[in-house]
């Protein structure tokens, strides 16, 4: 048979474009159209229902379907098929739906790529509603995608028509897809409508939207749960609203990963009450607003995913199931040797560039510093008049010296020894407390050294360094870019046989193989848990699978094992080396692309980051001018009390290390300052001094430390024979014989020990050990 008679025309059959139960579809020569044999004896009825379609004109009614357009006779008048529109550049739908088939036939997919065509799968089905017919029959296979998520309805011949009182039923349907009031029932003799094409269609979306997942498979507890019953009983595995007894499979997404608007469809879909499901043209509304409300993944820019999830639900799935469920696309890239000067870029002139923009030396940073007005400190003053009142006991000793000598000239032994205690104190008086105003000069200039160092980091000279050095990094790895690529596909190849066998077994998908004891109903239960390929067949992940158990899973490990072993490793380059090949370019374009820009902005990202120094180190920094005032301060006192600065710091400055405490509030507040600005504790911690605030405006500023409210003096611990009850002894000074109080070492070798110190510190330096 290669001709038939359509409309009065002969036309010739051409390439046969698929075979079924029913029938045979060739392509026409010279034409775009296709036409359908049946190979069935019922032709009669068959006939009638065909010509009821053709004469009511349904297929101009919509786009969506390959509606007969003609009878197609055999040359003596019998009845042979129909002609109808050729379907091109489609595929099935459940090889877009399952993630494993999805790589293969529709590698470009996202996910905003599955809510379009949900949206339009919907608008297919609600246009052939609006004809008048019902599908009935809604399954994957009678769903076809194109690259541009279009959608062509097929088997439209066994679709239901009511043709006022002829009654053509549609007599088949998958129960995968068959509502539960239709369940179990001879749907030859019943009557379909819209509302359980309503169910149908609302399992294709959930497919579309859930990976594949079936909403009515899951784990249950008490047994085997086949689909058919699950779906009779209502147990909507994923609802939120209902407990069915059921769980999800392992890292499937839920109705709390999108909006409620998709949510409360899905759960009036699979609602005992029938009458609350979702018709096409509302779904269609419900996917228009889930497109403009994805959003893209964070970790992943191939997942798109509901802005109404906590977290991408594809990374959750992918790391729990091991496997990706988008591909990037590596398509029409060419492989060649990488260029460093691609796109006009020179690498050694933008390298030149860089070289010319030239940072300061750190040495070479130097901060502005305040005018200081010199004020004397409270303990400089102190000091000072110790002077003045030795100088006045000297002379006041002179004097008496003097009349004594003039009343009493024979008691030499007594003026002369007033004499001699006047010179002592007119020309060696020297001050008591000298070492601690040395070592307090010498602190406050290591912390102005300090604070200048700090500075220049905060000032941009760390930021700087960094910038050049992020620079030198990315001029250096794009000179080695063309050595990973090599590295990278000589990785590629030492791996090549094992990746064939993986790209072998995942090319052998369990819905096209006969597999003992593994039919539909079983097939979508293992699409459900992510087993769709021989690659994901696994003892582990059967066993796992609602149905499944020791016995009967043992046809589908055999299944793998006999692909494992008449696997054949090819050493000739396919299409995948090349796909791979691609990837490897691609990815080193990429960091190509990402070195150029960081390279051609290098050259004004460390300009403008040399500006920044440059423009601060014009202004005054609070805490470098807080610094030196401190240091001017105690330089400026030795000064003022006549005191030299030594060469080098002396070693011999353990007293400054004792905790200092005051009895009174008389030298309080300077000693307080003083003792922060010599690293001395001078408080206890429930009551800290507070801090100093500088005086004076603009450049110029008070060197003295403003007022801080004294520490409160400590009583003495009591020794062993005072808690005995024994009277307590007071500690004098050996120096100047005042009492003394407890004090902790902070630093130096007896740090962390208590002794007993002299109340008038700094005055007097004297110390005692407990």
């Amino acid at each position: 048979m290669t001709s038939l008679i359509v409309d009065g025309v002969n036309v010739q059959l051409g390439k046969r474009l698929g075979r079924g139960g029913e029938g045979e579809v060739f392509a026409l020569e010279n034409d775009d159209r296709a036409l359908k044999v049946y190979t069935s004896t019922d032709t009669q009825q068959r006939e009638a229902k065909i010509l009821s379609i053709v004469n009511r004109k349904i297929a101009q009614q919509s786009s969506w379907v390959a509606f007969p357009l003609a009878i197609a006779r055999h040359s003596d008048g019998r009845f042979a098929g129909f002609v109808m529109k050729r379907v091109t550049g489609h595929k099935p739908l459940f090889e877009l739906y399952s993630p494993g088939a999805r790589k293969k036939h529709f590698p470009k997919a996202d996910y905003r790529f599955l809510i379009r065509t949900a949206a339009n799968v919907s608008r297919a089905v609600a246009s052939v509603h609006r004809t008048g017919c019902v599908i009935g029959d809604i399954n994957h296979s009678g769903i076809l995608i194109s690259d541009e998520a279009k959608v062509a309805l097929i088997d439209a011949d066994s679709f239901q028509i009511i043709d006022g009182a002829n009654k053509f039923l549609c007599r088949v349907g998958v129960p995968e897809y068959t509502p539960p009031e239709l369940q179990g029932k001879k749907l030859s003799g019943v009557v379909r409508t819209a509302n359980h094409d309503a169910f149908g269609l609302a399992v294709v979306i959930f497919q579309l939207l859930f990976m594949g997942r079936h909403p009515f498979v899951g784990a249950f507890a008490k047994g085997d749960m086949p689909m058919e019953r699950a779906i009779f009983e209502h147990r909507f595995v994923y609802s939120r609203m209902r407990d069915v007894g059921m769980t999800r499979p392992p890292g499937a997404a839920s109705l709390a990963d999108f909006p409620r608007e998709v949510a409360d469809a899905f759960e009036q879909a699979f609602n005992p009450n029938a009458e609350r499901r979702p018709t096409a043209e509302t779904w269609i509304n419900i996917l228009v607003n889930l497109e403009s409300a994805v959003t893209q993944c964070d970790a992943d820019n191939l997942h798109w995913y509901p802005q109404a999830a906590a977290e991408c639900p594809w990374c959750r799935m992918e790391n729990k199931l091991g496997m990706l469920l988008f591909l990037p696309n590596f398509l029409n890239r060419g492989v060649g040797t990488f260029d460093p000067g691609a796109a006009s870029f020179s690498l050694g002139m933008a390298w030149a560039a860089i070289e010319k923009v030239v940072l300061p030396h750190p040495s070479q940073l130097q901060p502005v510093v305040p005018t200081v007005k010199y004020v004397p400190s409270a303990e400089a003053k102190k000091a000072k008049l110790q002077i003045y009142q030795s100088r006045a006991i000297g002379v006041a000793s002179l004097i008496l010296a003097a009349v004594v000598g003039f009343a009493l000239p024979k008691m030499w032994f007594i003026w002369g020894a007033i004499i001699c205690f006047a010179i002592k104190k007119l020309l060696f008086n020297k001050i008591s407390s000298e070492k601690f105003f040395i070592e307090k000069y010498f602190h406050s200039k290591e912390q102005f050294e300090k604070s200048i160092e700090a500075w220049r980091t905060r000032g941009g000279i760390t930021q700087a360094l960094a910038v050049k050095s992020s620079l030198a990094d990315a001029k250096k790895q794009m000179e080695n870019l063309d050595r990973e690529k090599h590295l990278k596909i000589s990785l590629y190849q030492t791996k090549r046989h094992g990746i064939q066998m993986i790209k072998y077994l995942e090319s052998q998908e369990i819905r096209k193989a006969k597999i003992r004891h593994v039919g539909l109903a079983r097939q979508t239960a293992l699409a459900s848990y992510g087993i769709e390929t021989a690659l994901d067949v696994t003892e582990e992940k059967v066993l796992q699978v609602p149905g499944f158990g020791a016995n009967n899973s043992v046809p589908l490990l055999e299944w793998r094992k006999s692909l494992e072993k008449s696997f054949v490793y090819d050493q000739k380059p396919n299409d995948y080396d090349q796909q791979e090949l691609q990837k490897i370019q691609f990815e080193i374009d990429q960091k190509g692309s990402e070195f150029r820009k960081t390279l051609t902005s290098g050259p004004t990202d460390l300009a403008q980051a040399v500006y920044a120094i440059s423009a601060r180190e014009k202004k005054e920094d609070p805490i470098v001018a807080h610094a030196y005032s401190e240091f001017r301060r105690d330089k400026d006192d030795l000064a003022y009390l006549g005191i030299s600065i030594p060469k080098t710091r002396p070693k011999d400055t353990d007293y400054l290390n004792i905790n200092a405490h005051f009895n009174s509030g008389t030298a309080g507040s300077a000693q307080a300052s003083t003792n922060q600005a010599a690293g001395i504790s001078s408080a206890p911690a429930n009551n800290p001094p507070s801090p100093s605030a500088r005086s004076g405006s603009g450049a110029t500023r008070s060197a003295t430390a403003a007022p801080v409210r004294p520490a409160p003096a400590l009583a003495p611990k009591k020794s062993k024979q005072a808690r005995a009850g024994k009277p307590f002894a007071p500690v004098s000074c050996p120096k100047c014989g005042q009492g003394m109080v407890q004090r902790t070492v902070t630093k130096g070798p007896k740090s962390g020990q208590t002794v007993y110190g002299c109340s008038d510190y700094p005055a007097c330096l004297g110390w005692r050990p407990l």
